[in-house]
């Protein structure tokens, strides 16, 4: 990482369906919960730019934030999203 770049660590696309998905199915997740999660991320994982590419810790907070303030929006229950945030933070 150079003094002035913009690298920030992230899950990839690759990562997420690769180690995050899988782990998360480990956990007990459904496949139609791991696609309605692949659907809250989609957007960070194909940003335009290649540094941004990926979902961030910022990102991840974010995301946990929404989900915890928006129930009625999701499926997932509190233990889910604590295995969510956990999950994408060890793969960071």
């Amino acid at each position: 990482m150079g003094l002035f770049s913009s690298d920030k660590p992230h899950v990839t696309n690759k990562e997420f369906h690769k180690n995050v998905r899988s782990e998360l199915y480990g956990h007990g997740f459904k496949h139609k919960e791991l696609t309605q999660l692949e659907g809250f991320v989609n957007g960070d994982m194909r940003e335009s730019n290649r540094h941004e590419k990926g979902i961030d810790a910022q990102e991840i907070d974010e995301l946990s934030s929404w989900l915890r303030q928006n129930p009625k929006a999701h499926t997932f229950n509190e233990k889910q999203i604590g295995q969510i945030e956990e999950t994408l933070k060890k793969h960071l």
